[in-house]
């Protein structure tokens, strides 16, 4: 598995890549360190943190090689990921200024479309640790791939799951004339949404994976939100 991470120096940043090192080192990963350089006077605070990346990593025993660009963090992020396959990216929040920005407007949406792998956005430090995972299936064939990318980890970590579905009642009223219908009513239905649930399931069982399958009724963000 080869991992990306990023860091532009920031604390934020920082905390994702501390988090990442002890991911990689579980996943036995390759990681390229990536630093992002956006205004030269911060060139020593961004020259510490790759310091610090490198030191965890050496630590950990973790095969890496590292980079520094220069450039908007967005754009440098986009073309390493085109010039190299990487099976996950970890990131933070590159600064406050970018996690606002985030929760107004669709800059990490962007990055999201652009970065063709999977991206994982860390937003606080914690004591590490990964013994359950929130999977959400969003009902379609996209759902599958995150079961089987996210199954990967979680049965390498030795973590279990809880596997979750939002419906929209009024999408729900209209199939099936019940707005607030029942897990069990839901997966007997015959809709890609229920079909791809129930594969989402199957593949984690499959891996080994303790599944706790969860079904909640609203706006899918705020769900999964109030879930996590």
């Amino acid at each position: 598995m080869r991992i990306l991470l990023c860091t532009n120096g920031s604390e934020e940043a920082q905390v994702a890549a501390r988090y990442g090192v002890k991911l990689a080192k579980i996943l036995e990963a390759e990681v390229t360190v990536l630093g992002i350089m956006e205004r030269a006077h911060l060139v020593m605070r961004l020259d510490k943190a790759v310091k610090e990346v490198r030191s965890l990593l050496t630590e950990e025993g973790v095969p890496f090689q590292a980079l520094t660009r220069r450039g908007r963090a967005r754009a440098e992020l986009t073309r390493q990921t085109r010039e190299k396959r990487y099976d996950l990216v970890v990131v933070g929040s590159l600064g406050r200024a970018w996690w606002s920005r985030f929760l107004r407007g669709p800059t990490w949406g962007r990055i999201l479309r652009a970065v063709e792998t999977s991206v994982l956005i860390v937003r606080v430090e914690k004591p590490f640790s990964l013994e359950k995972a929130l999977v959400c299936s969003g009902g379609l064939s996209h759902a599958d791939q995150v079961a089987r990318f996210g199954g990967k980890i979680l049965q390498m970590v030795g973590a279990s799951a809880t596997l979750l579905h939002v419906v929209d009642p009024l999408l729900m009223e209209h199939l099936t004339f019940n707005k607030w219908i029942s897990l069990e009513q839901f997966v007997q239905l015959d809709i890609p949404q229920s079909r791809h649930f129930l594969i989402g399931d199957d593949m984690l069982r499959g891996l080994g994976i303790e599944v706790e399958m969860k079904l909640r009724h609203g706006f899918a963000t705020v769900e999964i939100l109030q879930e996590a």
